[in-house]
């Protein structure tokens, strides 16, 4: 036993060593690692200019919805008045009046699917 307890005592040695070493090394990646600046996280300049560009988009977004609700009400206008011609065609003698009154109920139907989408709707 004395030969397998040399043999262990041996390699137990070497594995202290190893140990030994490992940690030397970890200590001075740690000391590497502590002493260079913090690169992560955002500087107060950064946080400030990622803030002023949220209030760009903000804005932006903002101004997209006024054009598009523009446009919404550009297009109701355009139906209303498609209706209104079909209404009028549909009292004319040589026309087929009844379809003239589908016609300018579809219209009238879309200007108020526009003025919904453009947030104006019954005002």
């Amino acid at each position: 036993m004395d030969g397998d307890s040399g043999e262990l005592s041996g390699r137990v040695q070497a594995r202290l060593e190893q140990l030994g070493e490992r940690m030397a090394e970890l200590r001075e990646r740690i000391r590497e690692l502590t002493s260079q600046p913090v690169r992560h996280g955002s500087t107060a300049e950064q946080a400030e200019r990622a803030q002023e560009h949220a209030a760009e988009a903000l804005a932006r977004a903002r101004e997209a919805r006024q054009h598009a609700s523009a446009a919404y009400e550009h297009s109701a206008a355009a139906h209303d008045a498609a209706a209104a011609q079909h209404e009028l065609l549909a009292g004319g003698e040589l026309s087929d009046a009844a379809e003239h009154r589908r016609r300018a109920r579809e219209h009238r139907d879309m200007s108020s699917a526009d003025r919904a989408l453009s947030g104006t709707e019954g005002v």
